[in-house]
C-alpha cells in the first residue's frame, strides 16, 4: 500500500532531483556487458537482495552509476523517486504492506505513521456519511477467531 500526502493541491509529481534510492527487481534476470555493471549487480545481489538501497552504500561510486544505469534500461532494479510539489510544499510517502484475511487485516512491515491519525491535518472533508463512518473505524483489526470446545 503506497500512500502520498502532500501539502499542496494533491497532486505530487516527479523532481528533477536524481534518485538514489532503487530496489532489486527479483523477478528479472539479464547478463550485464560493462564489466562495472556486473561488479554493482553482484554487491546488490549480496548486500541488498530483497531491501531497498542507497547509492551512498557503495565505495566505487562512478561504477555505481554506470551499474544502475545498465541495469535500469534491463528493469533489474526499481527505484523511488523523488516527489515534489508546488514550491513552498511538502510530500510525504508512507509504506506497508498489508495482508487481507477473511476475518482480520494484517500489518506485515512499514506502515506505522497510518495507525496514528493525529498529525494530519486537512482542509478536505467527505461529504458521504456512510464513507466517512467507514473511514473512521479502526484500520487494522485483529479478529480472533472463536473455537468452541467439543462436549
Amino acid at each position: 500500500m503506497d500512500v502520498y500526502a502532500t501539502t499542496g493541491d494533491g497532486m505530487a509529481r516527479r523532481a528533477e532531483a536524481r534518485c538514489t534510492v532503487y530496489k532489486r527487481q527479483l523477478d528479472q534476470q539479464y547478463n550485464l556487458k560493462s564489466k562495472h555493471s556486473r561488479t554493482f549487480f553482484s554487491v546488490v545481489n549480496k548486500k541488498y537482495p530483497t531491501l531497498p538501497f542507497s547509492l551512498r552504500g557503495f565505495e566505487d561510486t562512478t561504477g555505481a552509476k554506470v551499474g544502475v544505469k545498465e541495469c535500469m534500461e534491463h528493469e533489474l532494479l526499481m527505484e523511488y523517486p523523488v516527489l515534489t510539489d508546488k514550491p513552498n510544499n511538502y510530500v510525504a510517502q508512507f509504506k506497508a504492506t498489508v495482508v487481507v484475511q477473511p476475518r482480520s487485516t494484517v500489518l506485515i512491515c512499514g506502515g506505522q505513521d497510518l495507525q496514528n491519525k493525529d498529525g494530519i491535518d486537512t482542509d478536505k472533508k467527505i461529504k458521504d456519511d456512510a464513507l466517512a463512518a467507514f473511514i473512521a473505524l479502526p484500520l487494522w483489526k485483529n479478529e480472533k477467531a472463536k473455537k468452541e470446545k467439543k462436549k
